[in-house]
């Protein structure tokens, strides 16, 4: 996916690892684009929230245990 490694590096501190921010927000309509900002933002255990253009805009919350 094009522009995929770029998107990580910029979740984490290239000075410490870390995760450089503490919520995602998502409103991409594309199913694979959604998929992978879920699984990196699951992967690094960030809030995320998914705002769903095919389904009218509706929010969902997911936070990791």
């Amino acid at each position: 996916m094009q522009g995929f490694d770029a998107f990580k590096q910029s979740l984490t501190d290239p000075n410490t690892g870390a995760s450089c921010v503490n919520l995602v927000l998502s409103c991409v309509d594309n199913y694979e684009a959604r998929i992978t900002i879920n699984q990196l933002a699951t992967s690094k255990q960030l809030d995320h929230f998914k705002a769903s253009p095919p389904l009218g805009y509706l929010l969902h919350v997911s936070v990791p245990d």
